[in-house]
């Protein structure tokens, strides 16, 4: 998650929405590859990991953090 932050702060306020997407789901499918054999990803390890994602999201100025309809994550973890 740290390497999103960085590179969300690299693009830079005039990215558009699509390259933070890519960024983000980057992010996303990084976790999917590590969850693949492992399994590791568990009930609170996913929450955990989805509130981070959300404040990411929500930071960067996409999706709304305090009430969101469909998390972001949904559309791409597969855990």
């Amino acid at each position: 998650m740290a390497d999103t932050v960085h590179e969300l702060i690299e693009l830079s306020k005039a990215a558009s929405e699509e390259e933070r997407l890519q960024v983000l789901e980057k992010c996303i499918e990084s976790f999917n590859s590590l969850n693949g054999d492992q399994d590791f990803i568990a009930t609170l390890e996913r929450e955990d990991i989805c509130d981070e994602f959300e404040a990411i999201v929500h930071a960067c100025g996409l999706g709304s953090h305090d009430s969101p309809d469909e998390p972001l994550v949904d559309e791409w973890r597969e855990w």
